[in-house]
């Protein structure tokens, strides 16, 4: 557990969505690669300009992110929470609900950060990340499409 642990913290990312064996016995992997996620969240008000949102990312995590010589694609998710803590997250047995929103982008392919810290990192409002984004990316994946940095306009 702790080596693994390890190894995600080394390769940048919090989740891993990997592929598993399909009903009829057969290894899934090579249809559905897998999808690492490094997840982020604030409440503090994110600045939105003309349907971009921006978030200043340790450079540490944009340099592994942007990596190409990787096979897993890797995104960035970052959640929007509401300022107030209790209003985050309500669960009863038949829900679990986290408020606001959350939203994705790739930083494959990105360029080379200037700055020591921080990075901006800019987050199109039109990649929600919901189920349908999930489904939609898991197709992509599976065609082995490569979700490249979408540069903002």
């Amino acid at each position: 557990r702790e080596l693994l642990a390890e190894m995600l913290r080394t390769e940048g990312v919090d989740v891993r969505l990997e592929p598993t064996v399909q009903p009829n016995g057969q290894d899934a992997s090579d249809k559905n690669p897998g999808l690492h996620l490094q997840l982020k969240a604030t409440k503090q008000r994110i600045p939105l300009d003309d349907g971009w949102l921006s978030f200043a990312l340790d450079v540490k995590t944009y340099d592994r992110l942007r990596e190409l010589a990787v096979s897993t694609t890797r995104l960035l998710v970052v959640f929007l929470l509401p300022e107030d803590e209790q209003l985050w997250l309500d669960q009863s047995e038949d829900e679990l609900v986290l408020r606001k929103c959350a939203y994705w982008i790739s930083l494959r392919g990105a360029p080379d950060s200037q700055n020591s810290d921080s990075q901006t990192v800019y987050l199109p409002v039109t990649q929600v990340f919901s189920t349908q984004a999930l489904r939609s990316l898991a197709t992509r994946l599976s065609r082995l499409e490569t979700i490249p940095w979408k540069e903002r306009a």
